[in-house]
């Protein structure tokens, strides 16, 4: 069954259908900052990897849940790239 990582992006194969990330270092990262995201009240939409808001940068909506800025889809697309060669 082929799905896109939640944090990344990144398309990855999986047999468990409730599998939501490529690797277990994504669902940590992932974990981290939802439990910081408890700690502090954020503005509706912030970008999920840096936590600035969207008075700060442009947010791009990944899927329903996840904003990334400029920057990190930039950044993300980078490593994607990179992994691709």
């Amino acid at each position: 069954m082929l799905k896109r990582c939640l944090f990344c992006g990144k398309e990855f194969n999986t047999n468990r259908s409730r599998q939501k990330f490529c690797c277990p270092e994504h669902q940590s990262k992932n974990n981290y900052l939802r439990s910081l995201r408890k700690l502090v009240i954020y503005p509706k939409n912030f970008c999920d990897l840096c936590g600035k808001t969207e008075d700060e940068v442009t947010l791009n909506e990944i899927n329903e849940d996840q904003f990334w800025c400029d920057e990190c889809l930039d950044y993300v697309n980078k490593l994607r790239e990179d992994n691709d060669e």
